[in-house]
């Protein structure tokens, strides 16, 4: 069953690459501070960042680098990453996140997997790199950030010094063309490439100013405690975080030495975030105006985030505008053959001109129960998506296969020749 978001569709820009959406307002922004090393305190203005990719782009096509080909980006969090990140994007190439805590042969993998032809790390896993593509075989450079070039490495401060003459003065990318791949966690086994578009990109980012999830304005300040590598940026006035994280905001002792009120949001994401554990987070950061929590997956993005102002403790929040989810139906049918006075059940969803589809419930009673009952007790049970909003129908029998399948199709024909009559 499909459910449409409950926000209007919104309108996503068809020609524009992501690197062009993420950088077409930067000219106004000039010399104001875009990005600092909380470390070191280095730091890039708006127009240095812009600069800086153009010289990178334009370098890696004097290198050779062509639409298609793939740089691997072996780094921690640091100022350079959007440089080469979108200098790769630029180019029409594809950029592929490793995880900097990899092994060499977990990094070998990933240059195998994705035929990467160039590498970009530091001096702290030049040795894990230089090994990885020794046995490899296939990258022609390894650059380097803050570090020396030698025979077979290069500091990424001499691409920087480009004149940025082949910097391509039209967009060289289709909106479908692949900007980046990173790879998936691996919870359930070895970690996976996943493709995702410059259109996505895009996408993405418009669904969620759309539904108005995160106030940000000129004064906002970005935050990157998660991993660049896996498609992650944080807020500092609006803080997404990870349950661990949180924990540590909660519980530890250290805390108490540093002012947090300039935090007014927290977005729990990537793992679930318990009651218990939220309400402990308020307790110590009584400023917060809102905690709230976000799903999505690296093959699709951000999916669902409760918008500001409403909180729900265990909810994911709302399905982001553009979006429809699935509700299956094995799941309340599940539900709905454990009620005592039930004997059997089938959910198939019924079109709504609002939702899309709303589930609704064929049930074989075997007791006294009337469908407010049974519409109730699976309301107790299930996300609001998930209630029996398009109805329960009782029926003598659930239509069946000889091997015992569910006969969705006559179920649905049904509906329509009822609906038909109406």
């Amino acid at each position: 069953m499909a459910m449409k978001s409950r926000f209007s569709d919104v309108q996503i820009p068809e020609n524009l690459s992501w690197p062009e959406f993420v950088y077409e307002r930067f000219d106004e922004f000039g010399d104001r501070t875009a990005i600092i090393d909380g470390a070191s305190g280095h730091s890039y203005t708006f127009t240095q960042l812009k600069t800086l990719t153009e010289k990178f782009a334009s370098s890696l096509i004097k290198r050779g680098f062509q639409k298609g080909d793939v740089l691997a980006i072996y780094l921690p969090n640091v100022p350079e990453y959007p440089i080469i990140f979108y200098g790769v994007a630029y180019t029409g190439g594809k950029v592929t996140t490793v995880n900097p805590l990899y092994t060499a042969e977990e990094l070998e993998r990933q240059l195998q997997d994705t035929q990467a032809i160039y590498l970009v790390t530091s001096p702290p896993f030049l040795d894990k790199a230089q090994k990885a593509c020794k046995v490899l075989g296939k990258i022609r450079k390894i650059f380097v950030v803050g570090g020396e070039g030698s025979d077979d490495c290069e500091a990424v401060s001499s691409l920087l010094d480009d004149d940025g003459s082949s910097f391509p003065t039209e967009c060289m990318v289709d909106k479908d063309d692949v900007v980046t791949m990173p790879y998936s966690s691996g919870t359930t086994g070895l970690p996976k490439g996943v493709m995702i578009t410059h259109h996505s990109m895009i996408a993405n980012t418009c669904i969620i100013e759309a539904a108005k999830v995160f106030v940000i304005d000129q004064s906002s300040v970005v935050m990157t405690i998660l991993p660049f590598y896996h498609i992650y940026g944080q807020l500092v006035t609006n803080a997404p975080i990870v349950p661990p994280i949180i924990l540590f905001l909660a519980k530890h002792p250290m805390v108490d030495k540093f002012d947090l009120t300039s935090v007014e949001e927290v977005t729990s994401g990537a793992a679930p975030m318990g009651k218990g554990l939220e309400e402990a987070l308020i307790e110590r950061m009584p400023k917060l105006k809102c905690v709230r929590q976000g799903f999505g997956m690296t093959e699709v993005l951000i999916t669902h985030v409760q918008p500001g102002g409403e909180r729900k403790s265990g909810s994911v929040g709302v399905l982001l505008p553009n979006l429809e989810c699935k509700v299956a139906p094995a799941e309340l049918e599940a539900l709905l053959i454990s009620h005592q006075k039930i004997d059997d059940a089938a959910v198939i969803g019924v079109p709504d001109e609002k939702a899309g589809e709303l589930p609704k419930a064929f049930v074989v009673p075997k007791g006294d129960i009337t469908p407010e009952e049974i519409a109730d007790f699976i309301a107790q049970r299930v996300a609001p998506h998930k209630k029996l909003s398009g109805g329960v129908e009782f029926i003598e029998k659930i239509p069946k296969s000889a091997s015992g399948k569910i006969l969705r199709k006559d179920l649905r024909k049904r509906e329509s020749e009822r609906t038909d009559k109406s």
